[in-house]
């Protein structure tokens, strides 16, 4: 870095791009870059990108087809500062995503796709685009970049690949890649990058979301969303995804009826696990309608006595209100109702409360008074007496 440089911008610093790029392809010095990145004001974060030459398309490929330097571009990412940034990187992106290079894992590169899109859903920035992109790497095989190679310039090939791009429902067991637990109690096998992956896509505008939760609901059979939820990857991210999302929409209000429909049966065994109980709790309170929540508190009552055998089960008889339904419809509605109005004024409160700190202006802070200053003015008053008094008793002696 050029110190004796007129201005901080990149184009004067003649050997800081090549500085960068040598520091990211080496083990401590990507380290350092990635500190650098994540602790940098912004006007420094965007000089040292600029020089690096990360927003530029074919040097950014170079980065990230590197085995170290690619987790310097995934630190970048996850630290863009502005819209503008974001759209840039996304542009540079494109051509990686499109060829299959970031999205087939045998590449061991999805954490840059994790990357670019959880920005995407950050900033709400090129959403449509990451997702025919996304398309079009799973369409893109090896054959078909040599034809491309031999058979440059052929637009009617070109036309038939685009029209046998795979639906965005189709990516999504290819980005997970479930492995079936080999025994009874083991864990189930997921990609992690692209499970994470799916979870910021469904943090996308919720027009955007159907064909995602339809990819996760169609596509997977109910022994594979059981797995899932026992899962603490596959919970978090595909679970939560879905009943964490805008379920005021209607998009995610009918995956959550669908879900519940799709693991009937299922909900008692799920209660009494340790992570899968989470989920029965999270779809109960996310159900909108009251006879949609009735059927999974029934379904949970005929295996009460199963429930009752673990802490889990217990919280759920607890949660879902399976007690009060075998006491009969009336006092069970009555329950649910009120639960409904609690959360509701919690939410309200939590909402209103985060307002009026938006709102109300800093608060001036008192001066705090010095230790002993009372005590020194009690004691400059005794002195001033104390001389007085003197002064008054030289006077008598003298007289």
């Amino acid at each position: 870095w050029d110190d004796n440089a007129t201005t901080s911008s990149s184009k004067d610093q003649k050997y800081a791009g090549d500085v960068i790029y040598g520091m990211s392809g080496e083990s401590r010095g990507s380290h350092m870059l990635e500190t650098m990145l994540r602790t940098a004001n912004d006007d420094f974060y965007n000089v040292i990108c600029t020089a690096g030459g990360l927003f530029n398309p074919s040097a950014l490929k170079e980065y990230i087809r590197h085995d170290v330097s690619n987790f310097v571009v995934q630190t970048l990412l996850s630290t863009v500062r502005t819209k503008s940034q974001a759209e840039q990187l996304l542009e540079c992106l494109e051509p990686s995503i499109e060829d299959g290079y970031l999205v087939h894992s045998i590449n061991k590169r999805r954490g840059v796709l994790w990357r670019a899109v959880e920005m995407a859903a950050k900033f709400r920035v090129g959403q449509e685009r990451v997702l025919k992109n996304i398309r079009v790497g799973f369409g893109t095989t090896v054959e078909i970049r040599k034809d491309e190679e031999n058979k440059e310039g052929d637009n009617s090939n070109q036309d038939d690949h685009t029209s046998s791009l795979p639906s965005i429902e189709d990516c999504i067991p290819k980005l997970l890649e479930i492995k079936y637990p080999e025994n009874d109690g083991s864990r189930i096998g997921l990609d992690a990058a692209g499970t994470r992956t799916i979870y910021h896509l469904l943090r996308f505008v919720p027009r955007l979301c159907g064909d995602v939760l339809t990819g996760i609901l169609s596509n997977l059979n109910q022994q594979e969303l059981e797995w899932i939820a026992n899962d603490g990857l596959g919970s978090r991210c595909i679970m939560d995804g879905i009943l964490d999302g805008e379920v005021t929409e209607k998009c995610f209000s009918n995956a959550v009826k669908k879900l519940l429909g799709k693991m009937s049966g299922r909900w008692v065994s799920l209660s009494v696990e340790r992570v899968g109980h989470h989920t029965v709790r999270k779809v109960f309170s996310s159900l909108k309608s009251i006879d949609d929540k009735a059927v999974l508190s029934a379904e949970l009552a005929s295996g009460i006595n199963k429930l009752n055998g673990t802490s889990m089960g217990r919280s759920i008889i607890s949660s879902c209100f399976v007690k009060d339904f075998l006491e009969g419809e009336t006092v069970w509605s009555e329950a649910v109702r009120k639960q409904s109005e609690k959360d509701k004024f919690i939410k309200e409160f939590i909402e209103n409360d985060n307002d009026t700190d938006m709102t109300d202006k800093p608060k001036k802070r008192k001066r705090k008074r010095k230790k002993g200053s009372t005590r020194g003015d009690d004691d400059t008053k005794e002195e001033q007496c104390t001389t007085e008094i003197g002064e008054e008793k030289k006077k008598k002696l003298d007289e």
